[in-house]
């Protein structure tokens, strides 16, 4: 497996609707940054992470209201990602949230996981809480090493499982004119998990541990 397309049914996770009452926005894939002081050398997940919507969407999450969310992501792995294993697993405790706004500036910057000290027994999910195509979409190359990249077109429902630890992925400049809202986290088969895959102690204070995005990578809870 490198890349597989799943879907899930959105009326029992609706991750989209809660995700829309935490920032008060009906219409995911209109929002807009409203962000005048981009970084122009950032990469767009960058300039993402000082827009008032994606600090308001995590603001919501670590509060009470945020339970909920976490609550159903709890379930979907439990009756949607742990079926798909033979063994138990060890899973993101709390996923990565990205935006990529129709108005986003910045650049490009594709990786692989293992870049940033990510073990290639890491397994990615990618899950879309609106629409994803064309430029506002993920961009994953279609051979290791060969930067071949294409984008994944999936549909509210859909999700991508890929191997982000070895295949090289990222964001284009937006210009499809709808955001695009996503989550995304990993799973570690547990006989492939080791200590050394989790987090930093949690008295850590860089750069990595105060930025919510980067830190909930390496946070880890275990599925029976």
């Amino acid at each position: 497996m490198q890349k597989q397309t799943m879907s899930f049914d959105t009326k029992e996770f609706p991750f989209h609707q809660l995700i829309a009452k935490f920032i008060d926005k009906g219409e995911l894939d209109t929002l807009k940054s409203n962000e005048e002081d981009f970084n122009k050398t950032d990469s767009f997940y960058k300039n993402m992470e000082s827009a008032p919507i994606f600090i308001k969407l995590y603001e919501a999450l670590e509060g009470i209201e945020g339970e909920a969310f976490y609550q159903l992501y709890t379930r979907f792995i439990s009756e949607v990602i742990r079926p798909q294993f033979q063994e138990p697993i060890y899973y993101q405790r709390k996923p990565s949230h990205r935006i990529l706004f129709r108005d986003i500036e910045g650049v490009a910057r594709f990786h692989k996981d293992s870049d940033y000290g990510h073990d290639e027994s890491e397994i990615n999910y990618w899950v879309p809480q609106t629409n994803a195509f064309g430029t506002n979409s993920i961009w994953i190359e279609k051979t290791q090493g060969k930067s071949d990249y294409a984008c994944v077109d999936l549909d509210l429902g859909e999700y991508l499982k890929f191997h982000g630890a070895v295949l090289s992925h990222g964001a284009k400049a937006n210009m499809t004119n709808k955001t695009r809202v996503s989550f995304d986290f990993r799973v570690i088969p547990a006989s492939k998990f080791n200590e050394a895959m989790a987090s930093k102690d949690a008295t850590d204070t860089s750069t990595e541990s105060k930025n919510p995005v980067m830190s909930n990578a390496r946070k880890f809870g275990y599925c029976e």
